[in-house]
């Protein structure tokens, strides 16, 4: 109970003085966070007195957006200036947001749109998402659908979810051709009917990328129904075009009996196939079968070359690669890095 009662002090200590040592942008932050704005503004207002180009951002967007003090775009105005002026690209962007706004007497689309690009071009993403806006709404500009797209995949490419912002996209442009990277992009935001879209109309143009990715979403119901006849299909038609992607999931198909009957020999032709591209994951799965012994007859060695080989850029191997050794003997590992040296990939 002593040890309890000790604990808690030591807790209750240490969250004391981390609050002590906290510093009053930090404390306004988390009084923001709970919700008590006036208090939050006060500190904020007093740090942007002396400099603080953070503390100057946050005190022109409470008066912009009328929290914790009544609304007043001129002061906000002049904060958010204040702040831009020495770099901060939330400022940019919030000056973007105030120069935006209608409701304000400050409103100005060439302003706003200058302002988000100095923003976006410092990587801002709520600025490349309100250029992509602006785009799309006509919003001082002439509609652009390919410039509002472009920069709601530049949102995407720093991580964040463009799907809404996609979604928008495709209901007031319609649809359009977009290129493989394009559709890429819209796959991994998960807006599924745009990339099918995309790569069907690629596919079309026999782009062998696009057929495997057709069978790829097929096979996973990735944009519609599963179909694991239609996925084998895809995987098929690409992998006998040569594209080692598709090569490699088609023998897993294969391994695993997925849309094809169980069939270890065909897996051990395709996965050679993708392995002889250099493609890394059907190396490290030739390593495994040769390994297991299945569609082929059991060979560490083999099993290890192709492991060392692929754990070049697949990491993972290498845990593969040193777990074999295990059952290894030195004149084993020899002959199969030997056999990893002299190797060369199909042309």
């Amino acid at each position: 109970m002593k040890l309890i009662h000790t604990l808690l002090a030591i807790t209750i200590i240490i969250l004391a003085a981390s609050t002590a040592f906290a510093s009053p942008y930090e404390k306004a932050l988390q009084l923001n966070q709970d919700g008590n704005y006036e208090a939050a503004f006060q500190i904020y207002l007093q740090e942007a007195q002396k400099g603080d180009a953070r503390a100057q951002a946050k005190v022109g967007l409470f008066y912009s957006a009328g929290i914790g003090v009544m609304r007043d775009d001129i002061k906000a105005q002049r904060w958010l200036h204040k702040s831009a002026d020495q770099g901060s690209a939330d400022a940019m962007s919030y000056l973007g947001s105030l120069y935006e706004s209608p409701s304000s007497p400050l409103h100005s689309y060439d302003l706003a749109r200058k302002w988000y690009m100095e923003a976006a071009q410092k990587g801002n993403s709520n600025a490349m998402t309100s250029l992509g806006y602006m785009y799309l709404e006509e919003k001082g500009v002439k509609r652009d659908c390919q410039k509002a797209e472009g920069w709601f995949q530049k949102v995407a490419a720093l991580g964040y979810d463009v799907n809404f912002s996609m979604e928008q996209l495709t209901k007031i442009c319609g649809t359009k051709s977009g290129s493989y990277e394009d559709g890429k992009i819209a796959y991994k935001v998960k807006n599924y009917a745009r990339a099918r879209e995309i790569f069907l109309n690629l596919s079309k143009k026999n782009d062998v990328r696009a057929i495997y990715m057709i069978g790829y979403m097929d096979m996973y119901g990735e944009g519609s129904l599963q179909n694991e006849i239609n996925g084998i299909k895809g995987y098929r038609k690409a992998a006998e075009m040569g594209y080692a992607e598709a090569q490699h999931s088609l023998g897993f198909s294969y391994r695993l009996g997925n849309g094809v009957p169980q069939d270890y020999k065909k897996a051990v032709y395709w996965y050679q196939k993708a392995a002889d591209q250099n493609l890394c994951s059907a190396q490290n799965s030739l390593g495994y079968m040769y390994e297991q012994g299945k569609g082929v007859i059991k060979d560490y060695v083999l099993a290890h070359k192709w492991y060392n080989l692929s754990s070049v850029n697949c990491k993972g191997s290498v845990r593969d690669r040193d777990n074999l050794e295990k059952q290894m003997t030195p004149s084993q590992i020899a002959e199969a890095q030997k056999l990893a040296r002299e190797w060369k990939p199909n042309q």
